[in-house]
């Protein structure tokens, strides 16, 4: 069941694992339910808003030409059964509607940038030329990466094509948190999406972005070498620069964390499903904190909020 866990995963899960193996063996080993509570809004469910939201913007660039109500409306008439609150489905259409019209815009803006993704490049999964997932890691961690990428943006200099690996978030916090975990290397997703496209597409990746869907931010994380091109698509402040040794290093030591997940969790009863509580905040928002009970002895001294922070 533990090696079976780990045979295809996600750079979600392995994320997970990277945070929490006794986690990632709740979820992916022992198959328990997530509880629901953590992951709902305040009138439907919060994963379905980020699906209408993926399904706009993908039409958005696919279909230029068809307008943004139409879009809106098109992505939710498959799922008006499951949106029954009082003004919920007027409020998405127009909502999704806006989120269109704003994609639009910012394709616009950031078209001095030459990144540019083609239809192939919108919401496609990560497959080699035989059709399976594609390999990663190596020696007792190898394993095969299965995931959608949102969008692969790229352009061509010299013969060459350079790539930006791009995910879509729905808020400014979810993107400002994501990028800080991949830069710590504790949020695998886009530096293991930027390993299997290089070798799938033959692209060279510079560029990494969390892009907020409902507002003009993003968080990027560049080779240096491309600063010029790169900032045309700066929206706020969320850039960051290193190295191209830095930048690579970011990708290469993502497969490595990954690797010693896998690895980890082949182990099996060997250490495959550690318990060890990271910190009060993470755990507490855990969707199995009421299974794994963590022992709050074991938290490490983390304030409870910024103002215990602070003082």
């Amino acid at each position: 069941a533990f090696r079976a866990a780990v045979k295809r995963v996600s750079p979600t899960s392995l994320t997970t694992g990277r945070i929490c193996l006794h986690r990632f063996f709740l979820a992916k080993v022992a198959g328990v339910p997530e509880d629901e509570g953590g992951a709902r809004g305040p009138g439907f469910d919060r994963r379905l808003y980020g699906k209408l939201i993926h399904a706009a913007l993908h039409r958005a660039l696919a279909e230029a030409d068809v307008p943004d109500g139409e879009i809106a409306a098109d992505v939710l008439q498959p799922q008006v059964a499951a949106l029954d609150g009082p003004g919920l489905l007027d409020w998405l259409r127009e909502e999704l509607a806006r989120i269109v019209r704003l994609a639009r815009a910012r394709e616009a803006a950031t078209h001095a940038a030459g990144y540019a993704p083609g239809v192939r490049d919108l919401e496609f999964d990560l497959l080699g030329d035989d059709g399976e997932p594609v390999r990663l890691g190596f020696e007792d961690g190898a394993f095969a990466l299965t995931g959608r990428i949102d969008r692969l943006d790229t352009r061509r200099e010299q013969g060459a094509r350079q790539a930006i690996v791009v995910d879509y978030k729905t808020g400014v916090s979810t993107s400002e948190e994501s990028a800080k975990a991949m830069r710590n290397l504790e949020d695998l997703q886009l530096p293991l999406y930027a390993r299997a496209v290089e070798r799938v597409r033959g692209v060279s990746v510079v560029g990494l972005e969390h892009v907020v869907a409902t507002r003009r931010a993003r968080q990027g994380l560049y080779a240096d070498d491309r600063r010029e091109a790169l900032l045309a698509r700066a929206e706020g402040r969320g850039q960051d620069f290193l190295t191209r040794s830095d930048f690579r290093g970011v990708i290469e030591g993502a497969e490595r964390r990954a690797v010693e997940v896998v690895a980890a969790v082949r182990r099996g009863a060997d250490g495959g499903h550690r318990k060890q509580p990271l910190d009060r905040r993470r755990c507490d928002r855990c969707a199995f904190v009421r299974i794994c009970r963590p022992d709050r002895t074991r938290f490490p001294g983390v304030p409870e909020d910024d103002e215990e922070a602070d003082a």
